[in-house]
């Protein structure tokens, strides 16, 4: 606030007063309001002019008067706006008056003024953004170069002045080894082995410094053990004991390898390390290195040691004391022999050193005991690992072996592992008695002898053919026969196999090959019976297949055909210049199919039985038709018989009920035969177009047909009752027409009584898809 007074005989003639306050815009521009104004003291009737500069501007003015003691004259306010620079600076607000004639009154006559500096304040600083992307470019004991990306931002007043790099040490306080200008990589030349260093980089500008950049962990190379004591602790074992205070936590691990050879050449020993107390660590070798001088060295290693990645850094090799850890073998590992063997052939035994001090086999000894106790030792010279013996007794045999190395002692023999020589089991078959034998029905029937002097442990059967197995079955013991009715296929060669296994344990496998020739079974019997309600009873039996002699002379199933020739009906086979005569097999089930004049067929029955039915409910009424038998044989054959009949009816006939058995026959006529009519309705849409010739409609279908029929037959008084009641439960119907048509219909009944004892039925029936009857 300013303030100045100009006074008259020491009292105050008028003020003028000033006061200012700023406002920041954005952060380029502030703006500076004033308001200044004039108070009279007790003096009136004269005129002044009150003018505003701003930063030595002219602003604003305004006049004023005064017509009594103590008035304000005039008020002048308003703003300006000033731009905001780097750094805050100020701008002098003046308020100064003029004597000039207001309104009629005379001018103050003198003249005052008062002023201010409006603060404006800097443009405002942000904090930088952080640099990204910190890398690792190379890393060495003595230094670490670093690599970022550095993001200033001028448009949105985020400068870089200058860049620090901040470190840890082994997890240690906050460093700061560099912070002076803004440069994108930088190379820390102060580091050392042993150690692992945290670096991260900020930005900085007076807005402030920066986030944390991505942070970056460098392991430098580790200590190496101070000592390595190494000892032999058991037979190819030794015992290494590391010692290193200087050793730190974040090693990845010990590598460790031995030399016997006085460091010419070095084999890798991966051991686990087990830490005892701090800087120590115990190390076993269950296999150890074999020499006479073996020494172990130790380093320590980090894996991935720049920032999570880069190749595993190793500290020096430090070396162990020497020892020898050359012992006697343990006892070998013995393979390769069988249960038993055959009486004069060879054993063949293989072994697997056990050397603990890992030598190579420089001898080896083989025991056989035979039957009787008389025993003989083989010598093996060198490397080798198996040995033949010859068996020319029966009886049981015992075995074992030892091993040398480059320790001059024996090493232990081996359990003993035992075996039986034995004359190996005998058998073949009796059925088929020869190989390739035809077999020409099933079961199939198999035979066979065996025996062994040890006894019959076990016997196998097999049947294989070029391309598949069909059968793989343990028999037992003493089975001599087995049976197969399934499985085999007609026209295939087949290898029977039995496989004999003796109480000694050895095992002798015998074949016989025959070749499957399935007879068809003789064609089925098939006779057809019809029952009033005009349904047809359909039986089938084997048809006659079997030969018979008589005497010298051979009946059968054959006859004299019309030129004199015989024909067979049984199983005839030639081989070579013999006729082989075979009765037909019998049929194991039967299907029944009716085939319709259209010839449309449908299975009536499958899997009866010899003597065995099927009634058909539905056969078509006065044309011809057939049912055709077909007979399965267990083998896989079939023969076939077809019969062709007729179902013979004066008039009609309905089926009832879910499995169409109950019937309403329609052969009798009121006056006159059964009468029946069909029509054809066809759904046609006629329209009348203008200009159509002869002024007639033009048709479209819809491809929608109705059948309707209409039928009138006689139904006597006394089954009228059955008639109605079928009418009234069913709203559908099978209905037969007396040409052989069948028709799935809806029906509209209506009965009347025509004369004493007789109804004269209508029916009106429209067709739908047709529908099968239950089973």
């Amino acid at each position: 606030m300013a303030y100045a007074e100009t006074k008259r005989n020491n009292v105050k003639y008028y003020g003028v007063s000033l006061s200012t306050w700023v406002e920041n815009i954005d952060d380029s521009t502030a703006r500076i309001h004033w308001s200044a104004a004039v108070d009279f003291g007790d003096w009136f009737w004269y005129g002044v002019r009150l003018h505003v500069k701003v930063g030595g501007v002219w602003r604003a003015s305004g006049d004023g008067y005064t017509t009594s003691s103590g008035q304000r004259a005039v008020t002048v306010s308003g703003y300006t706006d000033a731009a905001r620079r780097d750094d805050d600076y100020g701008v002098w607000v003046e308020a100064y008056t003029e004597s000039v004639s207001v309104g009629g009154y005379g001018g103050v006559g003198s003249v005052t003024s008062c002023g201010e500096s409006a603060g404006i304040p800097k443009i405002p600083a942000y904090k930088p953004d952080a640099p990204t992307d910190l890398v690792v470019t190379e890393s060495t004991d003595g230094s670490t170069a670093l690599e970022w990306v550095n993001h200033p931002d001028d448009g949105a007043r985020k400068y870089y002045e200058g860049v620090n790099v901040y470190r840890h040490t082994d997890d240690g306080p906050t460093e700061n080894p560099y912070n002076q200008g803004t440069i994108s990589n930088w190379r820390d030349a102060t580091t050392s082995a042993n150690r692992f260093y945290d670096y991260d980089v900020r930005a900085r500008w007076r807005g402030g410094v920066s986030e944390m950049s991505n942070k970056v962990r460098v392991f430098k190379t580790p200590a190496p053990p101070a000592s390595v004591s190494l000892a032999r602790s058991g037979d190819g074992e030794v015992s290494l004991i590391v010692r290193g205070p200087d050793i730190p936590w974040w090693i990845s691990g010990f590598k460790v390898r031995a030399t016997s050879d006085g460091g010419k050449t070095y084999i890798s020993r991966i051991l686990a390390a087990d830490k005892q107390e701090p800087g120590v660590w115990v190390m076993t070798d269950p296999s150890a290195v074999a020499g006479e001088r073996v020494v172990y060295e130790v380093c320590t290693y980090r894996d991935k040691p720049v920032a999570g990645s880069g190749d595993t850094i190793c500290s020096a090799w430090t070396a162990s004391n020497a020892v020898a850890t050359i012992c006697p073998p343990y006892a070998p590992t013995v393979s390769g022999l069988d249960p038993a063997y055959p009486t004069g052939t060879t054993a063949t035994v293989s072994w697997s050193r056990n050397h603990p001090d890992g030598t190579a086999q420089t001898a080896a000894q083989v025991e056989l005991v035979k039957p009787g106790g008389a025993s003989a030792v083989a010598d093996i010279a060198g490397a080798a690992s198996t040995a033949s013996l010859a068996l020319a007794d029966k009886g049981t045999y015992r075995l074992r072996v030892r091993t040398k190395g480059s320790d001059p002692s024996w090493g232990a023999w081996s359990q003993y592992s035992s075996f039986t020589v034995a004359d190996p089991p005998q058998a073949f078959f009796t059925t088929p008695a020869e190989d390739g034998d035809a077999v020409v029905e099933l079961p199939l029937d198999i035979a066979w002898e065996a025996a062994d002097e040890t006894g019959i442990a076990s016997q196998r059967l097999r049947i294989i053919s070029a391309s598949a197995s069909v059968l793989d079955a343990d028999v037992g013991a003493s089975a001599r026969t087995y049976s197969v009715a399934t499985g085999l296929s007609n026209e295939t060669l087949y290898t029977l196999e039995i496989t004999v296994r003796g109480g000694s344990g050895l095992a002798a496998t015998f074949t016989r090959t025959f070749a499957t020739e399935w007879l068809v079974p003789a064609a089925p019997i098939v006779s057809v019976a019809y029952s009033d309600d005009y349904a047809a009873t359909v039986t089938v039996r084997d048809g006659v297949s079997e030969y018979a002699v008589d005497g010298h002379r051979l009946r059968g199933p054959m006859a004299l055909t019309e030129s004199g020739n015989i024909r067979f009906t049984g199983g005839v086979a030639i081989r070579g210049t013999k006729a082989v005569l075979h009765d037909l097999p019998p049929c194991q089930s039967f299907d029944v199919i009716r085939v319709l004049p259209d010839g449309s067929r449908r299975t009536l029955a499958t899997g009866l039985k010899q003597g065995q039915s099927v009634i058909d409910r539905l056969p078509p009424l006065n044309a011809a038709f057939a049912y055709v038998a077909v007979g399965h044989a267990a083998s896989g054959t079939v023969s076939t018989t077809e019969v062709e009949t007729s179902c013979a009816c004066r008039g009609y006939a309905f089926n009832f009920d879910a499995g169409a058995t109950t019937v309403v026959a329609g052969t009798v006529g009121v006056g006159g035969p059964p009468v029946y009519s069909r029509g054809y309705d066809h759904d046609v849409v006629q329209y009348h177009f203008f200009g159509s010739p002869g002024g007639l409609p033009m048709g479209f279908t819809s491809r929608k047909l109705n059948v309707p029929e209409n039928w009138e037959f006689g139904v006597r008084a006394e089954d009228i009752e059955r008639v109605s009641a079928l009418f009234l439960a069913n709203s559908h119907c099978w209905a037969r027409t007396n040409d052989g048509e069948r028709a799935f219909v809806s029906l509209s009944p209506n009965i009347t009584r025509s004369s004493p004892g007789w109804y004269r039925v209508s029916l009106t029936t429209k067709r739908e898809v047709w529908r099968e009857p239950n089973a």
